[in-house]
């Protein structure tokens, strides 16, 4: 029997494709909520690859164990190596296009244009948006799934909101100038979670909006790199951005569906 061989890069893609039907993930509203939807579709399927059969419910699929199809010509060979990534990547594309084709964007979505400090409020759009999407996530998730997590290297979903708020706090109280006002008591229950999490994020309400486009360039410290305010201000949502993802992922394997923000 001629032994048989895996080729990592087919099970990876493999693996991408099966989970990003599986999650139905939506259109992106940034690279780095992408970002967070594939990093968790990587450490869910590394520990459980899964699959849908036709009766809708989920299975496990064991990818290595399939077995070994019989030795083909060579030309053919290549085709259908070719063909097994080929198809795979193109089923990707259609979805993510067809994805972003129904992308909505609210009429309410503000235009920063004529506003006071224009870039300044640019950052804060982007951030409003994703808090919005999280604070709806966190409402929308059944208290009793607050200690969800698909695989056990990642964060429960309680942990990812508390982890928001606390580097909404520090990032924030970092552009301000100020010691962090966030707290490491304990925060156990969903209403202390979310209140805890809606404190962060009219805490950064009131940074920005006290912020000027003059002070973008002030001097920063993130994490002992120099850089300087802007970087701070547009960190807080690309963060945000980030564990958004990470949360689309939670509550579409739980059967709910997210919503909010203005697109």
């Amino acid at each position: 029997m001629t032994p048989k061989r895996s080729n990592p890069h087919r099970a990876a893609i493999l693996r991408g494709v099966l989970n990003l039907l599986i999650l139905k993930t939506p259109s992106l509203p940034g690279s780095m909520y992408g970002y967070g939807n594939l990093m968790h579709i990587r450490r869910v399927t590394d520990e459980m690859p899964v699959a849908r059969a036709e009766t809708g419910q989920r299975r496990p699929v064991n990818l290595k164990g399939l077995p070994c199809a019989p030795a083909a010509p060579a030309g053919f060979s290549m085709f259908r190596s070719i063909a097994r990534v080929a198809l795979p990547v193109g089923i990707v594309f259609v979805s993510v296009f067809a994805s972003l084709a129904n992308a909505q964007v609210s009429p309410s979505l503000p235009n920063p244009i004529a506003a006071p400090n224009p870039l300044t409020t640019t950052l804060s759009i982007f951030r409003s948006n994703m808090q919005d999407k999280i604070m709806n996530s966190a409402d929308m998730m059944p208290e009793s799934k607050y200690s969800y997590r698909p695989t056990k290297e990642v964060r429960s979903f309680a942990e990812i909101l508390v982890h928001v708020a606390d580097i909404s706090y520090i990032l924030c109280s970092n552009a301000k100038g100020e010691a962090t006002p966030g707290t490491t008591a304990a925060k156990g229950s969903k209403a202390e979670i979310k209140a805890y999490l809606k404190g962060s994020f009219d805490y950064c309400d009131g940074v920005y909006s006290g912020f000027t486009d003059v002070r973008l360039n002030d001097p920063a410290n993130f994490f002992g790199v120099r850089t300087n305010k802007m970087f701070i201000l547009t960190q807080v949502g690309n963060h945000d951005a980030l564990h958004y993802g990470n949360l689309v992922t939670y509550l579409r394997i739980n059967g709910l569906e997210p919503s909010g923000g203005w697109f």
